[in-house]
């Protein structure tokens, strides 16, 4: 079933995820799609509402959730309509050098490939492209504030590269920050891959109570990825 068929849809926050978001929704069948630069517009009457990741924590976010409303983010209702096996990557320092070259690697097998995410280009454009579908590889760069939102955002492979202090003006402590990092484990299961830095303890302790398969280098969690290209997909 379509999560948007005949849907009344808020889009808060119109830079270039808010557009690919709106682009998917219209696409989707949904009976009728707002966007808005306004932060306070959450209250408007929708069944879904989609916030920009720069949008902070405010009560009118709340109040929609309590009326009832799904608020979510690009990344997540992006990932609902994607076919291909997610690679994200997510970290303090270094998640863009690795997407990048993750994509090259996988562009390299003659697969079709999307690469972008946080990096620039957002997931919702690959949706419905040969790299969306089951026969290619969308590997994304996401970042703490994309996680937020989050709650069926389903990676094959998920890194974590480290976590250091950053955006504290919008966490209260490194707990919180660390715990938003944390959340792209938070769908996997136990045929998934969770690459991390063993030498970095809040990293260790993000990565704990993944379901999971946790993989110290990326070798062993990548594997699966060349295999489809040589001797037929993997089950699941």
């Amino acid at each position: 079933m379509n999560e948007l068929d005949g849907k009344r849809v808020l889009i808060v926050g119109l830079g270039r995820s808010g557009v690919a978001a709106a682009n998917l929704c219209v696409a989707r069948g949904a009976a009728e799609v707002t966007v808005t630069d306004r932060h306070d517009a959450a209250h408007l009457a929708a069944a879904l509402a989609k916030l920009a990741p720069g949008v902070p924590p405010i009560p009118e976010i709340d109040a929609a959730r309590a009326a009832g409303v799904t608020v979510t983010g690009e990344l997540e209702l992006a990932s609902r309509f994607i076919e291909a096996p997610l690679v994200a990557i997510t970290g303090t320092n270094g998640k863009s050098t690795t997407t990048t070259l993750c994509g090259q690697m996988l562009r390299a097998t003659g697969a079709p490939t999307f690469v972008g995410g946080n990096l620039g280009t957002p997931l919702a454009e690959a949706v419905g492209t040969p790299a969306g579908s089951v026969r290619g590889y969308c590997v994304v760069e996401v970042s703490s504030f994309q996680l937020e939102t989050t709650r069926r955002f389903h990676p094959r492979v998920a890194v974590l590269l480290n976590i250091t202090p950053d955006h504290l003006d919008r966490y209260p402590d490194m707990d919180a920050y660390a715990a938003a990092k944390a959340r792209i484990f938070a769908a996997q299961g136990p045929g998934d891959f969770a690459v991390v830095t063993v030498d970095d303890p809040l990293v260790m302790h993000a990565v704990a109570g993944a379901a999971s398969r946790a993989a110290s280098n990326a070798a062993s969690a990548f594997c699966w990825l060349w295999r489809p290209t040589r001797a037929g997909r993997l089950p699941g």
